[in-house]
């Protein structure tokens, strides 16, 4: 899958759940976790997302940015 396409599906899925985590979009996406949190990282750089803190363990989430 396309970085644009990954990211688009990602949104789509922040839209539908209000928040994921990195492991489980590395794991409905098939890609790595490291992967996953360049998309997050670069969604926030855009604004589109904000990156939460861990919420347990080692578990990064992200929400839609509500303005």
């Amino acid at each position: 899958m396309e970085t644009h396409r990954r990211r688009q599906v990602i949104l789509t899925l922040l839209e539908e759940r209000g928040e994921v985590a990195v492991d489980e979009l590395a794991a409905d996406l098939d890609v790595s976790q490291n992967t996953i949190r360049n998309d997050l990282n670069a969604l926030a750089d855009e604004a589109l997302v904000r990156r939460g803190g861990r919420s347990s363990g080692r578990r990064i989430c992200a929400s839609p940015n509500v303005r």
